[in-house]
């Protein structure tokens, strides 16, 4: 949606400054305990342990970014509601200044989506909103559930993803992995850290890591397309919300892992087929690409190598810090925008127009093959999970057939690609996916899922009860 701006101060998580190349012998003799590694272990520790570590609190299970978050929006709603009015305040304002090379009509687009975006924001605000808006389903949904945990989210995982990214691990990791990475999802090896925040943080901080290695030149186009459809899903902790309302949470077991294996399953597949395959392998416009190690020795003494070479060239800790929290609110303005705009429209033809009814009979003979009860409800369960994911476990949640309801809710989740989420994320970076493309990745993640996971729910759910 946004491709066509120019100019780095509108792109949300800019590059950091170019790294000066430094000789292999210079690093040859480095210890892991060298002067200046502390950054290495720690920084990168923070960041795992803000995003990759999750734990029971409050009755929720969640990483401690996640935590922070749900304290913030529960104890500070006022704070909240402020920041996702200034944030969509600042995305009409930055749309409107910021300098276009592509057709006028882009702009013009944009701008109506950002205004429609800050008068939902200013009407919920008020209590003023049309009736029709107010639905729980609706505005207050797309408000309390995603905006505004979203309008924290991205700002504060953006410092743990500055831990990552910002002083080796993300390229340690990339080299040790590259060969596993490359042959199994046909991406670097760096890839491993984007995929895992998003599973154990979330896909807004998961597609913010996307589109910085995207536009440092670390990602191709094709490597940044497959991350964002094939690995940026909703977190554990949502997860959880959705075995809830299925009402399997004697399946939590069963059901993550499914969702996980089916996931990386239909990410294997999509990415060998069009429209995936089909996307360029050319390297962001305005970047160098980051050449591949090349590994003489262990891998292991490559990836370290590599690390502390970032680590030499990398600023001061508050530095790094500021650069990524700088962009992460770039991005949350337009980000918040998106889910609210876009986010609505969908919610609103979801509700009062065929059009996913119609999609859902794509579905159908998907659905009777596999013997899934109800075809014609499964196949409308699964269209609706385009417009807001969690719609696909509302429509089947009281349902009596658990295999419906587990089959369901892991196809949502393994489908990745949602109108409330995940695409006005997309839409919001430099990675180059159309709707089309996304619509059409959603397809083919959601029948192979499906197809997959159908067998297994009536193996182990069903033939044990019989």
């Amino acid at each position: 949606m946004e491709s066509g701006a120019v100019g780095t101060h509108d792109s949300f998580l800019p590059p950091l400054p170019p790294r000066q190349p430094v000789s292999e012998p210079e690093f040859a003799a480095k210890l892991p305990g060298g002067t200046g590694a502390w950054r290495f272990y720690v920084l990168s520790a923070v960041g795992l342990l803000a995003v990759f570590v999750p734990f029971p609190a409050n009755g929720a299970l969640d990483v401690p970014v996640g935590h922070i978050v749900r304290l913030l929006v529960s104890r500070a709603p006022l704070l909240t509601d402020a920041l996702v009015l200034l944030l969509c305040l600042y995305g009409v304002a930055s749309a409107i200044h910021r300098r276009w090379k592509k057709k006028p009509t882009a702009r013009t687009w944009v701008v109506i989506m950002q205004l429609l975006a800050l008068t939902i924001a200013v009407l919920h605000v008020s209590g003023r909103l049309p009736q029709e808006l107010t639905a729980s389903s609706m505005v207050p949904f797309l408000w309390n559930e995603i905006a505004a945990k979203v309008a924290w989210l991205i700002p504060l995982g953006s410092l743990a993803v500055a831990c990552l990214v910002g002083f080796g691990f993300l390229e340690f990791c990339g080299v040790l992995l590259d060969p596993v990475m490359r042959a199994v999802f046909r991406t670097p090896g760096r890839a491993v850290v984007d995929a895992a925040t998003s599973f154990f943080g979330s896909y807004a901080v998961g597609i913010m890591v996307t589109d910085n290695v995207y536009r440092s030149g670390g990602y191709t186009a094709r490597d940044a397309a497959i991350m964002a459809t094939g690995f940026s899903t909703v977190s554990m902790s949502f997860m959880v919300v959705v075995i809830r309302a299925l009402d399997l949470e004697h399946l939590a077991l069963p059901f993550f892992t499914a969702t996980v294996l089916s996931t990386l399953l239909a990410t294997i597949v999509t990415v060998r087929i069009p429209p995936l395959s089909r996307v360029s392998t050319d390297f962001y416009e305005h970047a160098d690409a980051l050449p591949d190690t090349v590994v003489y020795t262990s891998r292991f003494q490559a990836a370290w190598r590599t690390a502390l070479r970032v680590l030499d060239a990398a600023p001061g800790c508050h530095l790094v810090m500021w650069h990524f929290l700088r962009g992460a609110v770039c991005m949350a303005a337009r980000v918040i925008p998106g889910i609210l705009a876009v986010g609505t429209l969908a919610l609103l033809v979801a509700r009062h127009t065929p059009v996913f009814e119609w999609l859902g009979y794509f579905f159908v003979p998907v659905a009777w093959a596999v013997r899934l009860p109800e075809p014609v409800l499964a196949g409308e369960a699964l269209a609706a999970g385009l417009a807001e994911m969690a719609l696909a476990g509302w429509a089947v949640g009281a349902h009596d057939s658990v295999v419906l309801r587990f089959v369901v809710g892991v196809a949502s989740i393994s489908g990745v690609v949602f109108f409330s989420g995940v695409v006005p994320c997309v839409l919001a970076s430099k990675i180059p996916l159309s709707i089309r493309d996304m619509v059409i990745v959603w397809l083919q993640r959601v029948v192979f899922t499906v197809f997959l996971v159908t067998p297994f729910a009536n193996l182990y759910l069903v033939a044990p009860l019989v």
